[in-house]
Order: structure tokens, then C-alpha cells, then sequence
């Protein structure tokens, strides 16, 4: 796989299980979106890492699945540690597509202007086949 097709199936991925089943309005990488005012909301955003030989004709694509939940303020943590955690339970130790993903973690930041905000990592690796 490369780059794109990595980044292609992580965001079909998270819409599939997470940004659809739970109605999670939800921004990913470069797109336009414009936020609810006063509910739940997601960034999603699928970075890589270095990459490596791990064999011969074996490379490996490493990365994180970054997602910044945002709740308006105010109003306890309750919902984005939730969501974090239904996050976590569908990219934790899963091989799908040929991405291995790794154990997630989730990180309260607290207050971003008028949001509280959680983010959750999600690491991940690929190997793909050289020529």
C-alpha cells in the first residue's frame, strides 16, 4: 500500500465505525467542515512517521490516527472520554487491511478557547512489498 491508500482505509475506518455509528460530525484532513455549536466533534487526522526496512523487499509505514475530540465547555467530560473510549476499543489491537494498529491512548488536554478537548492517538503500521 502507499501513503494514500494507508490514509484512505484508516479515515474509511474510523467513518465507518466511529464518525457514522455514533453520529460524530467529524473534520478530516483538508477537507472543509463546519462544526455544531454546541455538541461533540471531531478532528481526524492520519499522520506518518518514518519509515523503515524491516527486510530485504519489505519497507514499513509507521504513523498515528490523531483525533482531537472537542465538547463545549462547561459541560463535563463525560461524552468525549466516551467517545474516546469507543475510539480506543475499535483501533486497539486490530489488523485490517493490512494496517496493524497498535494500542491507542487517550489524553486529556482541557480547556481550547471555548471547548474541552481529549485527544485520542492511535498508532499504527503498514509493511508493504518492494520491488
Amino acid at each position: 500500500m502507499n501513503t494514500n491508500e494507508i490514509a484512505i482505509a484508516i479515515r474509511t475506518r474510523f467513518k465507518t465505525l466511529i464518525a457514522d455509528i455514533y453520529s460524530l460530525p467529524t473534520q478530516y484532513d483538508n477537507q472543509d467542515f463546519h462544526h455544531p455549536a454546541n455538541s461533540l466533534w471531531a478532528r481526524a487526522s492520519v499522520r506518518f512517521a518514518d519509515s523503515k526496512t524491516v527486510s530485504l523487499k519489505r519497507g514499513r509505514k509507521r504513523g498515528i490516527l490523531f483525533v482531537q475530540l472537542f465538547y463545549p465547555y462547561g459541560q463535563g467530560d463525560a461524552a468525549p472520554l466516551a467517545m474516546a473510549d469507543n475510539i480506543e476499543n475499535k483501533f486497539h489491537g486490530v489488523t485490517a487491511g493490512g494496517i496493524v494498529y497498535r494500542t491507542p491512548t487517550s489524553r486529556p488536554v482541557g480547556r481550547s478557547e471555548k471547548w474541552w478537548q481529549v485527544n485520542v492517538e492511535c498508532p499504527f503500521y503498514c509493511d508493504n512489498v518492494t520491488s
